[in-house]
């Protein structure tokens, strides 16, 4: 790794964001939340459900473990919530539930069609396309 080019990239980061909002969605303090304006407290992976779409181009259904902590919350919830707030005209304004996302999603986008949150709970992985053999 080259340390003078990252260090480089860092150095720009600050005047890149001068004078403009910035608004992250954070789990937890990073050199990045740390600039914004505002940050939007996340929910980890293990505090959210959903699905999830592998490197090799598996969909899975995900469970949550935990309930959010605070007042952080899934990104899907946050987007939502944006959506509504900016009456953004955004379909995902009007989605309550990971489950009516991916409805839509597999409504609008091809390679997931007729998946549901049903054949995802009964087989271990639903291939989006022909599954990617080699990664990386």
């Amino acid at each position: 790794r080259d340390s003078s080019l990252s260090s480089s990239r860092r150095a720009r980061r600050p005047a890149a964001l001068a004078g403009r909002k910035l608004v992250v969605a954070a789990r937890r303090h990073t050199p990045l939340s740390r600039q914004a304006t505002v940050v939007l407290p996340r929910a980890s992976w293990i505090e959210t459900e959903g699905t999830v779409t592998s490197s090799t181009g598996r969909v899975q259904l995900i469970q949550r473990g935990f309930w959010p902590a605070g007042e952080s919350r899934p990104v899907w919830e946050i987007l939502a919530l944006l959506a509504r707030r900016l009456e953004a005209g955004l379909s995902v304004q009007d989605a309550n539930s990971p489950r009516r996302i991916f409805e839509e999603l597999t409504a609008e986008v091809p390679g997931f069609a007729g998946m549901t949150y049903r054949r995802l709970a009964t087989e271990p992985g639903v291939p989006v396309l022909e599954e990617v053999a080699h990664v990386g």
